[in-house]
């Protein structure tokens, strides 16, 4: 049984201190953060619009210890990397792009030499990505208007769709598990979002689509779940 566990944030600086240190991209995008889930592992993601993903070492307490210890190259540099996400123990970091692949790079003892282990393809652009709490399933949402879920192996070396979702009519651009595992959420630029019921025991059927909301003006472009209520 694999332990779901809650990422914790650094802890706060105190009031009105200045940030702990400058990630420099010049004239680049900066589209994805992510942290590592591992509070004594001071690491965080970011995709960067010029189709490269960079890990940060950060310190609470010397921002002269700040810096970049990795830059991941692999999705086409014509393309930005739109999403970045953490399994739920860090040994997996996958990336997103408008290249219409998500990326899988085995971070496991090598958070600083990560290596790209999978390419996954969809019929468009990537918006977004999100892992199943308990880090057996990869989530991606597409311009192409789907949703495509990803077992991983258990050796975090590949992966394999087993689902895809409709109902979104337009562009996918945000998505988020529940904390218990049960459910997904998905927004689009179709003005909706959706929820989805997902199990990890059945997923040779697509996830039960059981509620959409629908009162939106214009484009939904993050979604998130309460982290104790449904």
């Amino acid at each position: 049984t694999i332990p779901i566990l809650v990422a914790q944030p650094p802890p706060l600086p105190p009031p009105n201190a200045p940030p702990w240190f400058f990630v420099k991209t010049p004239d680049i995008a900066v589209n994805s953060i992510a942290f590592h889930p591992i509070p004594s592992m001071p690491y965080f993601a970011v995709g960067c619009g010029d189709g490269v993903a960079k890990l940060c070492r950060y310190s609470n307490t010397n921002p002269e210890v700040g810096r970049r210890v990795a830059t991941l190259h692999g999705h086409d540099p014509k393309n930005g990397v739109h999403s970045v996400a953490f399994n739920y123990d860090g040994s997996l970091l996958a990336t997103a792009s408008g290249d219409r692949t998500v990326k899988l790079w085995n971070c496991q003892g090598q958070i600083e030499n990560p290596t790209c282990v999978a390419t996954l393809e969809h019929g468009a652009r990537v918006n977004c990505i999100a892992f199943h709490p308990t880090g057996r399933i990869l989530a991606s949402g597409s311009s192409d208007e789907t949703v495509n879920l990803w077992s991983i192996s258990p050796g975090n070396d590949s992966a394999e769709r087993v689902s895809t979702l409709y109902g979104h009519t337009k562009a996918v651009s945000s998505m988020a598990f529940h904390q218990n595992g049960q459910y997904l959420a998905t927004g689009s630029i179709d003005n909706t979002a959706m929820l989805w019921q997902v199990s990890l025991d059945d997923l040779e059927n697509e996830p039960r689509l059981i509620a959409t909301i629908a009162d939106h003006k214009d484009w939904v472009n993050s979604v998130a779940f309460h982290p104790q209520q449904l």
